[in-house]
């Protein structure tokens, strides 16, 4: 087990672990065939669950196990959930974009790296790093990367949450 500034280790990781900024069990993540990503835990205990976001898009979508995202050209990655709000890493390659959707709740979108655009009740907005804005998910939407980029990586965060891989995350309204 590794010792941590912030917290003592409580989750032995795998031989091939990524180690990242952060405290406990999400300070690492692997690349291992067969390994599927799934939620951290928000706290273990009295130990708080801290998770760089900066220092997790320098390994996805390629040193970090990400899963596909049903009905979109990306891959995500869970973060974290309650099992009503939740948090996922979502990775766009360059000239990809979601379909145009609709789904149930809200979300905010936080890109963290990268140069891409939402659309939003018809209208094409440009998002850059640091650029949070908030989505009325029942108004169809959709998010892409620029064509001459490395990508577009967003935090999404929402209520209610649904796996960035499940079939209900999204409604495409594109045939």
């Amino acid at each position: 087990m590794l010792d941590s500034p912030i917290a003592p280790e409580i989750v032995k990781p795998p031989d091939d672990a990524k180690f990242i900024h952060g405290s406990s069990e999400t300070r690492w993540f692997t690349n291992a065939e067969g390994v599927k990503p799934d939620y951290v835990s928000i706290n273990v205990g009295d130990q708080l669950q801290i998770l760089n976001i900066n220092h997790l898009a320098d390994m996805v979508p390629d040193e970090v196990n990400t899963i596909d995202v049903h009905d979109a050209p990306a891959r995500g990655l869970p973060m974290f959930t309650n099992g009503t709000l939740g948090a996922d890493m979502l990775y766009v390659p360059p000239g990809e974009s979601f379909p145009l959707h609709v789904h149930p709740g809200h979300h905010f979108l936080y890109c963290v790296r990268g140069k891409g655009s939402v659309t939003f009740a018809g209208q094409i907005f440009i998002v850059v790093p640091g650029d949070l804005y908030m989505i009325e998910a029942s108004i169809p939407h959709a998010v892409g990367a620029a064509k001459d980029g490395e990508g577009h990586w967003l935090i999404s965060f929402g209520a209610p949450h649904t796996r960035v891989d499940s079939e209900d995350r999204m409604t495409s309204l594109e045939v």
